[in-house]
């Protein structure tokens, strides 16, 4: 049976369940699947919980004495709990990846250039995230681990 045929019969179909002798053609009634717009709900509320919990953990941007966080220090923090949280850890002391933490930042990389070049092209076990982010949000992340972590 082809495939639009059997996608009509199935849309058509209040039987619970039939099987022929090809097992593609499987019929299952309305009242056995569960409704998209509760699967796409489902997944979005996962997906806020992943992300969630992965941003909370991440320090927060100080507040400056305007009562203000820096902007490019929060894109910053958003990439770090993104992109590299996972490796570093939430609080920049390593894992898989080094320690991250402002003062060894600053002293392994006095000029913050040196430290913006790692981040985009790499190196040793460190991808290269210059396809994957914008040179605001590297040069954003780079100053969060600096100046934050």
């Amino acid at each position: 049976m082809p495939t639009t045929q059997r996608r009509q019969l199935i849309q058509r179909s209040h039987i619970d369940s039939r099987i022929d002798d090809d097992p593609d053609d499987l019929v299952v009634g309305e009242s056995d699947q569960i409704p998209s717009s509760y699967s796409c709900l489902l997944w979005l509320a996962l997906a806020v919980v992943i992300v969630g919990c992965a941003t909370v953990m991440v320090p927060e941007v100080p507040v400056s004495a305007d009562g203000t966080q820096d902007p490019v220090l929060v894109q910053g923090r958003d990439v770090y709990a993104k992109r590299c949280a996972n490796c570093h850890r939430h609080d920049g002391t390593g894992s898989r990846g080094p320690r991250v933490t402002g003062e060894l930042m600053i002293e392994t990389y006095p000029a913050i250039a040196a430290q913006v070049d790692i981040v985009a092209n790499g190196k040793a076990l460190m991808p290269a995230f210059a396809d994957a982010l914008t040179q605001a949000e590297i040069e954003a992340v780079t100053r969060f681990t600096r100046e934050v972590l």
